[in-house]
């Protein structure tokens, strides 16, 4: 079975990070490295273990810094065997065209602008951008993008619906995707995997209700469940 269901994997045990991609592998070839591993084992050691598993990785660094730095970054990360890299939006259309003509031609690696943070309240999201509703600074965001090149993002379910009719041409990762069944954590603007599709999404990102399951689930359980919802 195959899946765009991506497993974020925010571990930090070596043992349990290679036993999590080892069983959840049979469900879905795509695994989200982040700040919590790269900070506990290393980035080469963690894009290693997904690759000996025959699996896609979805490198979440977020890179926001002036274009040059970003530049040098992208063209280091991209000798990684990675599948997809995130930058942040608000670097701005000079640092993102300077990431994007940073890969190599011959490179597969998709660059993914990230737009607003899934953890933000839209009271959060007011008082630090100025702006009444989220869709618009999202909406603003994926404008300076999509103008600089990027035809990927990054955003909640909750602007997805609006910004796939107003860019058609482009796909959507969409993180904050919390079943019924799970518990809310830290995020402020989530769904569930059935109205993420409904929205237009092409890959949801799912950490916690996966690899921390609770309710007496297995990760494996938690994974096909999400996997048949978003397939539904």
């Amino acid at each position: 079975m195959e899946s765009n269901v991506i497993v974020a994997l925010d571990l930090e045990d070596l043992r349990e990070i290679e036993e999590r991609v080892k069983e959840l592998s049979s469900l879905t070839k795509w695994f989200k490295i982040g700040y919590q591993m790269i900070s506990s084992i290393g980035i080469k050691e963690s894009v290693r273990i997904v690759k000996s598993f025959e699996c896609n990785v979805f490198l979440d660094m977020k890179l926001y810094d002036i274009p040059n730095t970003v530049s040098k970054a992208i063209k280091n990360l991209t000798k990684l065997d990675i599948d997809m890299i995130t930058i942040h939006v608000s670097g701005g259309p000079k640092m993102i065209k300077e990431a994007l003509n940073s890969v190599d031609n011959k490179s597969k690696v998709e660059l993914l602008g990230v737009t607003l943070l899934t953890s933000f309240s839209e009271e959060e999201a007011k008082k630090i951008y100025n702006q009444e509703d989220t869709i618009d600074i999202v909406k603003k965001f994926v404008r300076i993008g999509y103008d600089a090149g990027l035809r990927g993002f990054v955003c909640s379910p909750h602007e997805l619906k609006p910004l796939k009719k107003e860019f058609p041409d482009c796909y959507f990762v969409v993180p904050g995707i919390r079943p019924s069944w799970s518990f809310k954590y830290d995020q402020e603007r989530f769904a569930t995997p059935y109205e993420a599709k409904l929205n237009g999404a092409t890959y949801i990102v799912v950490g916690r209700p996966v690899i921390k399951p609770g309710n007496n689930l297995k990760p494996t359980d938690a994974l096909k469940s999400i996997i048949e919802e978003f397939s539904k």
